[in-house]
C-alpha cells in the first residue's frame, strides 16, 4: 500500500478540453497532478490541427 504523499504524487487529473474551431470534438486525456498544462500544448495542437497557444476556463487564463 503507497503511503498518502506517494498516493498524491501518482495521481491524475481527468482534463475535457476543446478548441473553439472544433468545439464538438473534444480531446479527453488525463494529466499527473503534479504537471504543466503548457506539456499538452503539442498533443492538443496535433489533435485539433489547430495552433493551440494558452488554456482557459470560464474565460479565465490558465496558467
Amino acid at each position: 500500500m503507497d503511503s498518502i504523499p506517494q498516493t498524491l504524487w501518482n495521481a491524475k487529473v481527468p482534463l475535457h478540453i476543446t478548441h473553439p474551431s472544433h468545439p464538438n470534438t473534444p480531446l479527453i486525456t488525463s494529466l499527473p497532478r503534479f504537471s504543466y498544462l503548457a506539456l499538452l500544448v503539442p498533443r492538443c495542437s496535433a489533435f485539433f490541427r489547430a495552433q493551440v497557444s494558452a488554456f482557459h476556463h470560464e474565460e479565465l487564463l490558465l496558467r
